[in-house]
């Protein structure tokens, strides 16, 4: 197999492999299941519908666009997933509580990381390398769990974002 053959079937294999959702699922501990696979469903081409559900929850509003993601992070700083918008500077931060109940003090956290900002990275468009940050201002966020009434009350801004 030739040098060119080869790399366009390693590229066409891990093409497959992001588009597979078994393997979304067997990235991480169980733990990270969940993470994993919301991150697979949200960033398929074909889950414009759920952006856009995802969008109005965590924004209270209707999107007068499609909604497309055009990165996103796990972990980052201890949020779960961190959704960037295509062509903006706004996030949807997802708090995932399918495996544990919501905690106001968790919640109280993330609320005062936000309002310091968050380091999300460096920028590299064609135009200009620029540092990134997930504010108050610029994050939506939302819990998805299926028990919320655990929780007594939610942090400023953060009131409605329970699924």
């Amino acid at each position: 197999m030739s040098k060119e053959n080869n790399q366009e079937f390693w590229s066409e294999s891990l093409e497959g492999l992001e588009n597979n959702p078994v393997f979304a699922m067997l990235l991480g501990s169980k733990e990270l299941f969940h993470s994993n696979f919301l991150a697979f469903i949200f960033m398929h081409n074909s889950a414009g519908n759920l952006r856009k559900w995802l969008y109005e929850k965590a924004t209270v509003k209707k999107p007068d666009k499609t909604i497309e993601f055009d990165e996103y992070f796990r972990e980052k700083s201890n949020f779960d997933l961190l959704f960037k918008i295509k062509d903006e500077e706004t996030f949807i931060l997802i708090e995932n509580k399918f495996k544990s109940l919501p905690d106001s003090e968790q919640l109280k956290k993330y609320s005062e990381k936000l309002k310091k900002k968050v380091d999300i990275g460096t920028s590299l468009d064609e135009k200009q390398t620029r540092k990134r940050y997930a504010s108050i201002e610029n994050t939506h966020c939302v819990i998805l769990s299926p028990e919320i009434t655990a929780l007594k009350e939610a942090p400023p801004r953060m009131e409605n974002m329970f699924l």
